[in-house]
Parts: C-alpha cells; structure tokens; sequence
C-alpha cells in the first residue's frame, strides 16, 4: 500500500473518507508543509508534528469519529470545557479565601 498516491482534490468530503480508511503513516513522504489556508472559512490551522498526527489519526479511527479532524475538534473542546471548569473553581476559591 506504500505505491498508492494521495488523492488531488478539493472536496473536503472525499479526503475525509480517504483519510477515514488510510493510514497517515504510509503517506508521509508525500506530504509537504503547507503554510497558507487550504479550505476558506472561520476555521484556524495549526501545524502538528506527523507522529502526533498519526497518533490521533489512529485514535479517530479507533473512535470512528468521521476523520481525524474531527476527532480532534471534539478532544480540543473537550479538553477546553475542563479547563474553563478548573479555572472558575480556583477563581472562586482565590475570591473566597481573599475575603476571608
């Protein structure tokens, strides 16, 4: 499966599928960084380390989350929302101990 090449396309919708049954790994000599915006929208790109990137491509399909990107999204949110919890717990606790 190393032979087969990347697909060329635009939609969004086909590289999800490919990348819903495609390993990353066998694809990492044919990626390349890419520095500007790929898709327009209010979406923000980041660039990940390609181990980090197989990792959670592995756990997306582990998940059947529908694509890595979208496993990653919901981790993140997820991963926020805690983090605004713990955050407003120590904020209470700092004013209640300051009042004391």
């Amino acid at each position: 499966m190393k032979n087969q090449k990347l697909p060329v396309t635009d939609s969004i919708e086909e590289l999800a599928r490919f990348w819903d049954t495609h390993d990353v790994t066998d694809y990492l000599d044919q990626l390349e960084e890419v520095t500007e915006p790929i898709f327009a929208g209010d979406a923000t790109s980041f660039s990940l380390p390609p181990e980090l990137v197989a990792r959670a491509a592995f756990l997306a399909r582990v998940h059947r989350a529908g694509g890595i990107e979208a496993w990653l999204s919901r981790i993140i949110r997820e991963r926020i929302e805690l983090e605004e919890v713990a955050f407003a717990a120590a904020k209470r606790e700092l004013a209640s101990s300051a009042r004391k």
